[in-house]
């Protein structure tokens, strides 16, 4: 036994009732069982000779399975119509040029590209690609629509503006009740900040691996640095106490001097680690006034010529003898000594190093040229970071701290570095400064 649903009973009541022409309804029954079925009914009066109606003929049709995918259909719109992500149909050929073209796009989709569904029904999606579009994904792309395969990828699309905005697209192919592909539906997610912040972690593990490894390099050359002039002193103390009393004063002098001389090493490496930290974390104090260059120049020049001593030669030669420069003296010190002490350490004894000091009316420049051992081309970008040294130092004795410092100090200075060398054929460096004073900046490296 069936009934009519009771929130249709009355519809279908009363148009039976005052209906005198052929009717058709769609209403829902209830079977025994409690199951509800969808009924399409179509009746059609017969009349008589005298035109009065005498006998009703009726179809009742069975329409549940139709009224389901009536109602998945809908409900399928309206998630394609306010989905937050874009979504395309398109035919689902040519797979080659032109390519399908557009039949649909949802308003997500004008949100994302600018572009308005009057705009791109009839093109196909290659109004989306642009320079930065992947080849190689459009290829991928390209080879599964040839295999009727749905795919997904992450691309750069292009605006209608014409700027650029990573989406992840979703192809997947659309067959017929008969299995006859018909179409292809493309839903495109933007992914900007999911790749802005996937950019930003790849960062982070960069500097996480350059993190690690400076402090695996710093801590191979302290080992190395610390543990040679500790030994010096330990030894040199063990001396004095075992055998000081059978030594002349001078050779007991000459060990005091040589802890002292030790102990002055460690402390300047102390120093420059310390300098560096401060660099990195933005504390490097900077205390400009005006500063005569040629008589600082000239009087580094001597200092560091008189601890050379005979094995090498400092010859400085000022353009701008009258030149007044607002910097700090303390950490112009540390550039041009860094960079001497440098010419010298990485020349042959007996070799010129030559100092120039020239001048324009905005900046002051240092130059330090010498005929050591040079730069090979491949360690050039790595130069200025801590505790790198070049590969053909050999056993010449270095932390790696020099060039850093010297680039951190020219930065709190606004200043430049540049070089020029050949390997076995000499160094020159040449230091750009503001005659006025520097603006505070934070190094960059």
């Amino acid at each position: 036994m069936t009934v009519i649903h009771p929130d249709d009973l009355e519809r279908v009541v009363a148009a039976s009732a005052t209906s005198l022409e052929p009717s058709d309804q769609e209403y829902r029954i209830v079977r025994a069982d409690g199951e509800i079925r969808w009924i399409r009914d179509r009746a059609f009066p017969i009349k008589n000779d005298l035109g009065e109606i005498h006998l009703i003929a009726g179809i009742a049709e069975d329409i549940t399975r139709r009224k389901q995918q009536q109602e998945r259909l809908r409900l399928l719109e309206s998630v394609v119509v306010n989905a937050n992500d874009a979504v395309l149909i398109t035919e689902a050929e040519p797979i080659n040029l032109p390519g399908p073209r557009i039949v649909y796009a949802n308003e997500a989709f004008s949100r994302l590209t600018g572009y308005t569904t009057e705009e791109v029904v009839g093109k196909t999606p290659r109004i989306l690609q642009g320079a930065k579009t992947n080849r190689d994904t459009l290829n991928k792309i390209r080879d599964a629509l040839e295999h009727w395969q749905p795919i997904v990828v992450e691309l750069i699309n292009y605006r209608k503006d014409g700027s650029e905005f990573w989406v992840e697209l979703s192809i997947t192919p659309v067959a017929d009740h008969n299995g006859w592909f018909t179409h292809w539906v493309a839903i495109q997610r933007d992914i900007g900040r999911r790749k802005q912040l996937e950019e930003e972690l790849l960062k982070t593990l960069e500097q996480e691996k350059e993190l690690s490894e400076l402090k695996s390099r710093f801590v191979a050359m302290t080992s190395h640095e610390f543990r040679t002039p500790l030994s010096t002193i330990l030894s040199s103390a063990e001396l004095l106490e075992h055998y000081g009393h059978q030594w002349t004063e001078a050779e007991r002098l000459d060990q005091l001097h040589l802890i002292q001389n030790t102990v002055q090493h460690m402390t300047q490496l102390l120093e420059d680690v310390l300098l560096i930290g401060k660099a990195e974390s933005d504390r490097l104090e900077f205390n400009p006034g005006p500063l005569d260059l040629t008589r600082f120049c000239h009087d580094l020049a001597l200092q560091i010529q008189v601890s050379v001593g005979k094995r090498h030669r400092i010859d400085f030669l000022s353009h701008c003898p009258e030149a007044i420069a607002r910097a700090d003296e303390k950490l112009l010190r540390q550039i041009l000594t860094n960079l001497l002490s440098n010419a010298v350490k990485y020349s042959p004894a007996g070799s010129t190093v030559q100092f120039e000091l020239a001048c324009d009316r905005e900046t002051a420049r240092f130059q330090i040229k010498d005929q050591g051992i040079g730069i090979p081309p491949e360690e050039g970008h790595r130069l200025f970071e801590a505790f790198h040294r070049a590969k053909n130092v050999g056993t010449i004795p270095g932390t790696g701290l020099g060039l850093t410092i010297v680039k951190h100090c020219l930065d709190a200075h606004n200043g430049s570095i540049h070089f020029i060398s050949e390997v076995n054929a000499g160094t020159t460096f040449v230091v750009t400064v503001p005659l006025k004073e520097g603006r505070r900046m934070k190094a960059e490296g």
